[in-house]
């Protein structure tokens, strides 16, 4: 996939969040099952002795901030419980993360950077990841969950997933979800017909479906046919490769990561996402 193709992408998907925001988040406002599996392995990682220092979670693509409601709840009655908590949520869309549904208001010590990640990415070289930081301290638990399906290319994949890593602690958690929608055959249809429309009225000047990648598609959004979303299917040796891709920059960098767990969870099948949890070593 070239560059230019890749960008267009990214500006469909940011597009598509900017113009749908309210209806998008009226449909993410359950917390997802995996997150309950997520936590409880933190909880058993990350190291609670610390005094009065501050518990600290970091929230790649936070949408409208239902994990930092749902992670609120169980911190509050974990080993954790009384010492200070902090949330720190980037997102590209500021509609989202401030919705009308209020959970911004109802968390405390919430810090919200609007951030355009992939775009920042798609304008730096690889040598050059090092310096991308997010305005937020280093985390105990980092987490990206429904984001990585939008990042187009196993490059800029890996480089998303090695910037979570570089803004964890030594020591602390790093979750990520990885959608697997075509293994539901609604969703296989209904990415058909979105391709199908795409093919007669293409999304953006320069649409070319011979860019796609492997599980690489285009599903819209509820009644309205002008509405697309790239998204990317992943199979278990391709989160495998991102992982090996990772840990291989983290050679040079001093990030080095270990796999603590990888299951699947949500959806009414309970395999709709795939989980996979690191520990910054």
């Amino acid at each position: 996939m070239n560059r230019d193709f890749a960008s267009s992408l990214i500006q469909l998907n940011n597009t598509f969040y900017r113009e749908h925001a309210a209806s998008f988040s009226d449909t993410r406002r359950a917390p997802w099952p995996g997150w309950v599996r997520t936590m409880d392995i933190a909880l058993e990682q990350i190291d609670a002795v610390g005094g009065k220092q501050p518990v600290r979670a970091f929230d790649l693509a936070c949408g409208n901030m239902r994990f930092e409601h749902f992670a609120l709840g169980r911190l509050s009655s974990s080993p954790f419980a009384g010492r200070p908590l902090e949330f720190y949520g980037v997102d590209s869309c500021q509609d989202l993360a401030t919705d009308e549904g209020g959970y911004a208001r109802r968390i405390p010590n919430l810090h919200f950077q609007e951030v355009d990640v992939l775009g920042t990415l798609m304008k730096l070289n690889p040598a050059d990841m090092p310096d991308v930081v997010f305005d937020a301290p280093l985390a105990d638990i980092s987490v990206c969950f429904g984001f990585m399906h939008h990042v187009p290319s196993c490059e800029y994949r890996v480089r998303v997933l090695d910037a979570l890593v570089r803004q964890t602690r030594p020591g602390g958690i790093i979750a990520i979800s990885f959608w697997e929608f075509m293994n539901d055959e609604r969703m296989v249809r209904k990415a058909a017909r979105a391709e199908a429309r795409a093919e007669l009225a293409p999304p953006f000047e320069g649409y070319d479906p011979s860019q796609f990648e492997p599980g690489d598609h285009l599903i819209g959004w509820q009644n309205d046919h002008r509405a697309y979303r790239y998204c990317h299917h992943f199979d278990d040796q391709q989160i495998t490769d991102l992982v090996t891709g990772v840990r291989a920059l983290s050679t040079n960098g001093n990030a080095p990561v270990r796999e603590l767990a990888r299951f699947h969870a949500d959806g009414h099948s309970g395999e709709l996402n795939r989980y996979v949890i690191l520990q910054r070593a």
